[in-house]
C-alpha cells in the first residue's frame, strides 16, 4: 500500500477519521494526504490553515496538504485514483449532499477507485478482530482486502455470512436461481471456499438475520478493530428498491467501516 488519503471538514467525524487515519499512516508506514474540498479559490488559505492545525494537532508532520477547489465528492473521487485508501468521517455529524440528494459517502461508495473507510465519531485503532462480510463467491476480492488489513494491523479475521430470515424454509430455488447459500451448509461452505482463495487461517460464523443489521449489531458486540463489506453493485436505483448493506452500516456502524470500492470481482469458481 502506498498511501492514505483523508477527506476532511469541520465536523466532529472528519476529525475522528483524520486521527484514525493518522494512527493508520503511522502503523503501516504509509503516507498521508489530508484533503479539504472549498467553493471558492479565496476559501482556499483559510482551509489551509484549519488543515496545518489538525497536521500539528495529529502529530504527522510529513502530511501532505491539499485544498480543491470543487465539490467534495468530484475531490474526493479524483482523489482515490492511485490511493490505497480513502478515509471519510461517519454519519453523526455534519451530511454534505449532491445534487441529486445523496450524502457525498454514498455516491464516494460507487465511485471511489480504491477501498473507502467510513470512521464514527469516536474511534479506535484496535479491537479484538478484523470482521469481512461475505455474501457470495464475489466477496473473495472483500475479503483479500480484508485479510490484508487484518495482517497489517495484527487483528484476527473472520469471516462471516448472514443468512436471510427465510433461508432454510421451504423449498430452496433452483441452482441456476440462486444468487446465495440457503442453509447453514451452503453457506459454510461457501465461507471455506473464500477462506481457502485469501489464505492464513480466519475464523468463520454463520449468523441468521438482515444483513445490515446484523453485521453492525455483530460488529459492535465483538469490537471489531474493522468491518469490512463490498460496495453497492446494483446502482442508486438499485440500492434505494432493495436496500444496501454498506449504505445501512454507514449510517449505523459503531465501529469503523471499510467498503471496498473499485475492486475487481473474480468469476464464479467451479467448485461451488
Amino acid at each position: 500500500m502506498a498511501r492514505i488519503v483523508c477527506g476532511v471538514d469541520r465536523s466532529i467525524p472528519a476529525r475522528a477519521a483524520a486521527r484514525l487515519s493518522a494512527a493508520l499512516a503511522r502503523r503501516l508506514e504509509l503516507g498521508l494526504v489530508l484533503e479539504h474540498a472549498v467553493p471558492r479559490a479565496d476559501d482556499r488559505p483559510d482551509a489551509l490553515a484549519m488543515l496545518e492545525a489538525l497536521r500539528r494537532e495529529l502529530g504527522v508532520p510529513t502530511a501532505r496538504l491539499r485544498a480543491d477547489v470543487g465539490p467534495a465528492t468530484e475531490r474526493l473521487t479524483k482523489a482515490s485514483l492511485g490511493a490505497d485508501l480513502l478515509v471519510v468521517g461517519g454519519a453523526n455529524g455534519q451530511v454534505d449532499r449532491t445534487r441529486f440528494g445523496g450524502s457525498v459517502r454514498a455516491s464516494l461508495a460507487r465511485h471511489a477507485r480504491c477501498p473507502m473507510a467510513v470512521v464514527p465519531a469516536v474511534p479506535r485503532l484496535g479491537g479484538r478482530e478484523v470482521i469481512c462480510g461475505v455474501r457470495d463467491w464475489a466477496d473473495v476480492a472483500t475479503a483479500t482486502v480484508a485479510n490484508r488489513f487484518a495482517g497489517a494491523i495484527g487483528l484476527p479475521l473472520l469471516l462471516m455470512h448472514i443468512l436471510p430470515p427465510a433461508a432454510g424454509h421451504g423449498e430452496a430455488p433452483s441452482p441456476a436461481a440462486l444468487e446465495r447459500p440457503w442453509d447453514d451448509e451452503a453457506a459454510y461452505q461457501l465461507l471455506e471456499l473464500v477462506a481457502n482463495a485469501v489464505g492464513g487461517t480466519p475464523s468463520l460464523r454463520v449468523e441468521p438475520g438482515t444483513a445490515g443489521r446484523r453485521l453492525a449489531y455483530e460488529a459492535t458486540a465483538r469490537e471489531a478493530g474493522l468491518l469490512v463489506v463490498g460496495a453497492p453493485t446494483r446502482g442508486p436505483l438499485g440500492a434505494a428498491l432493495t436496500g444496501s448493506v454498506s449504505a445501512h452500516l454507514m449510517r449505523r456502524s459503531q465501529r469503523p467501516l471499510v467498503i471496498c470500492c473499485g475492486a475487481a470481482m473474480p468469476s464464479l469458481p467451479q467448485a461451488f
